[in-house]
């Protein structure tokens, strides 16, 4: 199971990754408006989202010690992006530590920082178990409290919502 929901985040971001590569190095960084993220800050939010995630599932006993465990069965993706859609609309707003201040000078080096941070993820995850998987608890700002696998069902919507806004980006800069 662990695999299969690994192999389909890996998907999700090979795919952002790809689509990231699409725009020329000055559409990358612009803004289509004032009020919608570049791609480089749908990206730069999504390293900023998981880069606590890393040091956290590294360390499995911090997560039991400081939220303890869920006494109830892992729910699907779908459930969890219909509990999040739910609950924003499709649009939350991000927590101020996650919004995106761009540091990166290069495309590349930007993709480079989320093909990092997420390698680096995987290296942290597999150190659960499949029990710590299905019962460690964390809690999510806007959909309340998730086992660890539906924190990874919701970090691959997390990266499909970002990759249809920056596809949207790009499909706007080609019309």
């Amino acid at each position: 199971m662990i695999k299969e929901l690994l192999d389909n985040y890996k998907t999700a971001n090979d795919s952002l990754v790809k689509t990231g590569g699409l725009f020329t190095e000055d559409k990358f960084f612009k803004r289509p408006v004032e009020t919608k993220w570049s791609a480089a800050e749908n990206i730069e939010h999504l390293v900023l989202a998981t880069k606590p995630m890393v040091g956290l599932f590294a360390k499995p006993e911090v997560i039991a010690e400081r939220w303890g465990v869920i006494e109830r069965p892992s729910r699907s993706y779908d459930e969890i992006a219909s509990a999040y859609l739910k609950v924003t609309n499709g649009a939350g707003k991000a927590p101020d530590r996650l919004v995106p201040q761009v540091t990166e000078p290069t495309q590349v080096a930007e993709l480079d920082k989320f093909k990092q941070v997420n390698e680096d993820f995987f290296k942290a995850l597999v150190v659960l178990n499949e029990r710590q998987l299905n019962t460690y608890q964390i809690p999510h700002p806007f959909i309340g409290n998730l086992t660890v696998i539906e924190f990874l069902h919701f970090m691959t919507f997390h990266v499909n919502h970002h990759h249809s806004a920056i596809v949207a980006l790009l499909k706007a800069e080609n019309n």
